[in-house]
């Protein structure tokens, strides 16, 4: 199990990382699944949309369902034959300060269901917090990677050493650098996803940049909870690459984003798209293309012809202004004359007299068996 990287772009890095379940091409989105509620299966995730890889949180598994991942193995419980990556409750810390579990017991409990890649049980560093309580977190997350070397038993587990240290950045590179000298396979960034809800992209960018000057370049960086699709071109640029969480997103090898040197990356995309693409839905697909491309000088010349009007315009207002300072800017434009309201023809009183004369006149001479329909009112009487 190794990681080899075969080109890079920027930060950006194509690789291949090798699992005990199979190889891996990255960058590489991981679908977040919940074993509680799976509204799209895991291994249909693979076969349509062509995820090769997934996550779970073995907290929510060891607490809702006990030794039956255990029994069954992960692949099989959750039916999906790709490689599979597992959190180990920190999230959870986060949200609710607390887990009813310690680490060597969630260390022991993801090695036992079989996960490919596995985590430590770190401490977040929250958004709010203190320089002080951000310095607590990053120690008790090194010292807890220090001690897992000494617990873990198996090594055909690729296991995550997680960097904490939040917004504060020089924690971030204090935390990157303790554990670049500890043998983990992969490093994650912790805690981007308040600083993601409070939409400090800066701040974030800043995190990750901090990060990866503190860690050794030969191993893959992990971002836990970016999933928001308009960070994936950021992202790639900052080569947060490996596992970019999202629950939406799907990929197609066959789309690639340019990078600023104009080399090619592939970069995730929906395999869907095709399907959903209003221009190339439905049998008027090849219909809807060629109006397009019949209407498109026409929609140019407009285009010029507009920006032609409003560049003269301009120029006529300007010299205006030159020649009368007194003449007001064209945003401050005097009223036009407002024309007395015109009233509506049901709302004329000579009108709607005269009709209703009419109507009873009408209705006095039909016979009685024929009732006054609206429409011979409309044809004989129209106003």
């Amino acid at each position: 199990m190794s990681f080899e990287i075969k080109d890079k772009d920027l930060l950006g890095r194509i690789g291949k990382l090798k699992t005990q379940s199979g190889t891996v091409e990255t960058p590489l989105l991981f679908p977040v699944i919940n074993p509680s509620i799976q509204l799209v299966p895991p291994q249909k995730l693979k076969d349509i949309f062509g995820f090769e890889a997934v996550i779970t949180n073995a907290y929510i598994l060891k607490k809702r369902f006990e030794n039956k991942p255990v029994e069954q193995g992960l692949h099989k419980f959750l039916g999906f034959d790709g490689a599979l990556m597992t959190d180990s409750g920190a999230y959870q810390i986060l949200v609710y300060g607390e887990v009813e579990v310690n680490q060597p017991e969630i260390v022991e409990y993801q090695e036992q269901i079989g996960s490919d890649i596995a985590t430590i049980l770190d401490i977040p560093t929250g958004w709010k917090i203190t320089q002080e309580q951000a310095t607590k977190t990053v120690k008790e997350t090194i010292k807890r990677a220090k001690a897992f070397f000494k617990t873990k038993t198996r090594d055909d587990i690729l296991w995550v050493g997680p960097v904490q240290g939040g917004r504060h950045l020089d924690l971030v590179a204090k935390s990157a650098a303790e554990m670049s000298k500890l043998p983990f396979q992969i490093h994650a960034l912790g805690s981007p996803t308040e600083v993601m809800e409070n939409y400090r992209f800066d701040v974030l960018t800043n995190m990750i940049l901090t990060a990866k000057k503190n860690l050794p370049p030969e191993r893959p960086l992990h971002l836990f909870g970016a999933g928001h699709p308009f960070m994936f071109s950021r992202l790639l640029r900052l080569s947060s690459l490996r596992a970019v969480r999202t629950r939406k997103q799907v990929h197609d090898r066959k789309r690639h984003m340019a990078t600023q040197r104009t080399r090619l990356l592939p970069l995730p995309m929906p395999k869907m798209r095709k399907h959903h693409t209003p221009r190339s839905h439905g049998k008027n697909a090849e219909r809807t293309r060629n109006i397009s491309r019949r209407t498109q000088p026409l929609r140019l010349h407009r285009r010029a012809k507009t920006r032609k009007t409003s560049h003269k315009r301009r120029q006529t207002l300007g010299t205006r202004r030159n020649e009368n300072p007194r003449t007001p800017s064209p945003i401050h434009r005097p009223k036009k004359t407002e024309k007395p309201p015109r009233l509506h023809r049901k709302t004329q009183p000579n009108r709607q007299k005269k009709r209703t004369i009419l109507l009873q006149l009408r209705w006095l001479s039909s016979p009685p068996s024929q009732p006054l329909q609206k429409t011979h009112a409309r044809t004989l009487f129209p106003t």
